[in-house]
């Protein structure tokens, strides 16, 4: 059985070895969804439940919430961003107004595991289907 005191010093460790250079040169995953439901809407629903999440870390030994909420009108898009303490864009995502009714979404994410980190995808994935249900 692993000790708890061991996988603190580990995950200490693992981040004080990693630069924002490491973060921002780290691979990202991406995924696009086209959803039968309204960006602005969607937008709000995603922002609040990755913002509402539990404290998990995507890296570091910290929530990462949404930072930035950008939203363009005549485009029919809102840009959703999670900016690290190091002011590393770890999730970009991107939602697209078709029409009323229609958004596409295109998500990218760091994928921190060669790191010791964690895969912030996995994170946006699930609460894209969070409020796919909503």
């Amino acid at each position: 059985m692993i000790k708890p005191m061991f996988l603190l010093a580990l995950t200490a460790l693992l981040t004080t070895c990693v630069s924002p250079d490491n973060v921002r040169a780290a691979p990202d995953d991406t995924w696009t969804w086209q959803v039968n439901q309204n960006y602005q809407r969607f937008a709000h629903c995603l922002t609040d439940t990755l913002n509402n999440a539990p404290a998990q870390s995507w890296y570091y030994q910290a929530p990462r919430p949404i930072t930035s909420f950008d939203q363009q009108w005549q485009r029919h898009r809102i840009i959703l961003k999670s900016i690290d303490p190091s002011g590393v864009e770890q999730v970009h995502i991107e939602l697209n107004g078709i029409d009323e009714h229609e958004t596409r979404i295109v998500a990218g994410a760091k994928n921190l595991e060669a790191f010791g980190g964690g895969a912030p995808m996995v994170y946006v994935r699930a609460y894209v289907d969070v409020c796919l249900r909503a």
